[in-house]
């Protein structure tokens, strides 16, 4: 924590030299040319600074300007988020708008000015221009972040059962934030850019843009400088402001989401079956990872099954799971809920352990779980973001959410990866309690671990 602050105050006093630097050269810059019409000296329009405002107009120019900027960028940011959801699920829906939003990317906005000024009145047209401009970089960004929603945490919310509010709460808001936060930076300076030049272009009579066109008319070029450093500053104020309101929203968001779990209800464990392999087949192009599988896995048992790397056990897991469909024969037993530790720990980084472990169930209460990582000795780490959490740790979470399901049936990928000895066998231990009656299939590598989790070991034929 102390070295993350001394280089954010590192960070800072790097940004106001830089900024100092830049007033250096451009005053030396100034002073050499020397005449003030061409290049007017940052002094000289530090001190109009402190007079501008008392212009009769100013601030009311300012108000129209900030009212008719922030109109256009709310509905960009709007229409953007509605239009990006659609397209990132849908392909056909991103291949009918690429067309328009090339087009709005491509063509100067000077251009849009001349055209749209037969549509909208002066007063009107710079939100227009701002929308439009803003429209393609939100569009862009969520868009962006909605198709790289990792494939993994998908298949964990619905091989779980996890409602939409939930999955919408814990996975896609969590993963868009960034996304959302660089998007509105990069919109709120285009949008300014743009709404400006379109006021110049157009010059409704109360706004920033009118004062910057009289002051290049009059050859005010101290004015026409301060103004353009006031528009600056406005800009760069309206983005922090804005990029603040959003990461408190998202901060609200989160701490909203322990509300989604709904009431807390008690497990109904369902009768375990035999799961049945027959004639199982499922190839990747060419190669052929499980050929002519016919094997029956007892009900209420813990099975372990054993294969060089690259064999096809995780696959073997991930057909049972319904995850992959088989190019030949079929499963039976595998109906219904199905509970599972995958291979990669698949956690909502921003989620706290014990709200992560709640995904495994529709109804899991926050003392279950609490519980539940108690044993598997986290209790103190149960409200730290998994983010925050060694690899170790975070196993542990996956395996209490898997866990704390009702599921007859549970599947193991590599469960103790990452776990010392010792942690092994407590781990372990717990895997064993909770699942009496249960049937269980493991996945792993090592014989030790089939010992611990006392479970019957098969091998699987090299295919």
């Amino acid at each position: 924590m102390i070295r993350a602050f001394f280089t954010r105050r590192r960070s800072l006093f790097a940004k106001i030299a830089a900024v100092l630097l830049a007033l250096a050269v451009w005053q030396a810059v100034a002073t050499a040319i020397g005449e003030e019409l061409i290049l007017v000296t940052p002094l000289a329009v530090f001190l109009r600074l402190f007079s501008i405002w008392r212009e009769a107009g100013f601030f009311t120019a300012v108000f129209h300007s900030l009212l008719r900027i922030t109109l256009g960028f709310l509905a960009a940011l709007l229409l953007g988020t509605l239009l990006a959801v659609p397209a990132g699920k849908y392909p056909a829906v991103e291949t009918l708008l690429s067309p328009y939003m090339v087009t709005v990317k491509a063509v100067p906005v000077v251009s849009f000015i001349v055209l749209a000024y037969v549509w909208f009145p002066p007063d009107t047209l710079p939100a227009f221009i701002a929308f439009l401009i803003v429209l393609p970089a939100v569009y862009t960004n969520l868009l962006a972040s909605i198709k790289s929603i990792d494939r993994g945490m998908k298949e964990m919310t619905e091989l779980f059962g996890v409602s939409f509010p939930r999955r919408l709460f814990a996975v896609y808001l969590p993963h868009m934030r960034p996304f959302a936060l660089s998007a509105c930076a990069l919109a709120a300076g285009l949008a300014w850019k743009s709404g400006v030049a379109a006021e110049i272009m157009t010059m409704p009579k109360n706004s920033m843009g009118n004062l910057v066109y009289i002051a290049n008319l009059w050859l005010a070029s101290v004015d026409l400088y301060t103004y353009t450093v006031i528009i600056v500053l406005l800009s760069v104020v309206f983005e922090k402001l804005f990029s603040l309101l959003l990461r408190k929203s998202f901060d609200g968001l989160e701490r909203l989401t322990p509300c989604l779990f709904g009431k807390p209800t008690a497990k109904q464990e369902a009768r375990a079956r035999d799961i049945t392999l027959h004639s199982l087949c499922k190839r990747f192009g060419e190669n052929g990872v499980i050929e002519d599988l016919s094997l029956t896995f007892e009900a209420g048992r813990v099975t372990c099954i054993m294969a060089p790397s690259g064999k096809g056990k995780t696959t073997l897991l991930r057909l049972i799971a319904g995850l992959e469909t088989p190019d030949g024969g079929s499963i039976e037993g595998n109906e219904g809920k199905i509970s599972m530790v995958f291979q990669e720990d698949r956690l909502s980084a921003r989620l706290r352990a014990t709200e992560n472990a709640m995904l495994g169930r529709r109804g899991a209460s926050a003392s279950e779980a609490r519980a539940m990582l108690c044993a598997l000795g986290l209790a103190e780490h149960l409200d730290k973001p998994v983010c925050a959490l060694s690899g170790g740790m975070c196993r542990r979470v996956a395996i209490a959410r898997a866990l704390l399901s009702d599921a007859p049936l549970l599947l193991l990928d590599e469960p103790l990866k990452g776990l010392d000895g010792e942690t092994k066998a407590s781990v372990a231990a717990v895997i064993r309690r909770h699942t009496q009656g249960k049937t269980v299939l493991a996945v792993t590598h090592d014989e030790e671990d089939a010992v611990l989790l006392g479970a019957t070991v098969i091998s699987l034929p090299c295919f």
